[in-house]
């Protein structure tokens, strides 16, 4: 049968030991910042490029119209609800079909996954079994690359977009918020085209005299809708403040790394001490001696 030795550590005597050898306290804080520093300088550096945008689509042509014609486009059978509202317009933004297009135009795969490509040959690695896919890319981006926020009370959106290069950062956050709007853009003139359709439709076979000039109103204010929209550039996002190249890394902390290399390192001078002392205690039984060391 095995007994375990029992000992006791006075917390008392492990600080008393730690606080009296002050030089090893101070040594240990030395090394941990140098230690924080030498991460400081291996740690890859990652930037945050931002923009500020607001809402700001125009209405399409049945919804300019809803005081005198809203009525009647409900009879004739059209939709006059928000074609692209706001939390569509924001949620495009985050979309899986944006960032994939994102991805395509701007060539991102190699970039995002550089370890996996061969730039002599332009090709992913001939060793990998699995090299990474589109899928890979919408997912590395959505979920650690991009996020998008409304500010409370404001209005604005905040959108953006992190890397290890600034100008990258920059360049991919502004063609972000360039394609989302030719993106809204598109939808809102498809849309407004086939509202146009079925009105001429509806005028062609109508006999009444009153409802063709009305449908023929409703016609009238798609296509300024149409015109509207394929005028603007920011379609549906304005800028307030544009994506900029940012001069300092958003990480990794020099102050935080020094921080917490200073600690570690007193912790593990405290841990060694304690060891120290419930080795003695167990040499000795319960007297506990501190030890001394030489400075």
């Amino acid at each position: 049968m095995i007994r375990m030795r029992q000992y006791s550590i006075s917390l008392s005597a492990v600080l008393g030991t730690v606080l009296g050898n002050w030089w090893l306290v101070a040594l240990a804080a030395f090394v941990g910042a140098g230690f924080g520093t030498l991460a400081y300088t291996l740690i890859e550096p990652t930037y945050s490029s931002r923009a500020l945008v607001t809402y700001d689509a125009p209405n399409s042509g049945i919804e300019s119209s809803m005081g005198s014609l809203g009525g009647l486009a409900s009879l004739v059978g059209l939709s006059v609800g928000p074609s692209s509202d706001r939390a569509q317009a924001i949620a495009t933004l985050k979309s899986r079909v944006l960032i994939q297009e994102l991805i395509d135009e701007q060539g991102m795969m190699p970039v995002l996954f550089p370890e996996a490509w061969d730039a002599n040959s332009k090709s992913w690695r001939m060793d990998l079994r699995h090299p990474p896919k589109i899928e890979d890319g919408i997912r590395k981006v959505s979920n650690s690359l991009l996020r998008v926020s409304e500010e409370p009370g404001t209005g604005l959106v905040d959108v953006r977009m992190r890397w290890t290069s600034a100008v990258e950062a920059q360049k991919w956050l502004a063609a972000l918020l360039s394609q989302a709007n030719r993106r809204l853009q598109r939808q809102a003139i498809a849309e407004s085209e086939a509202n146009s359709r079925y009105l001429q439709e509806r005028y062609a076979q109508s006999t009444v005299v009153e409802l063709r000039i009305a449908i023929a109103d409703l016609i009238g204010a798609e296509l300024k809708s149409q015109m509207i929209a394929q005028g603007r550039k920011d379609y549906a996002f304005r800028v307030v403040d544009p994506p900029f190249v940012p001069d300092k890394p958003d990480s990794p902390s020099l102050l935080l790394l020094v921080v917490l290399g200073a600690v570690l390192c007193e912790l593990a001078i405290f841990l060694w001490v304690t060891l120290r002392l419930m080795r003695q205690s167990v040499g000795q039984g319960d007297e506990v001696h501190s030890p001394t060391f030489s400075g």
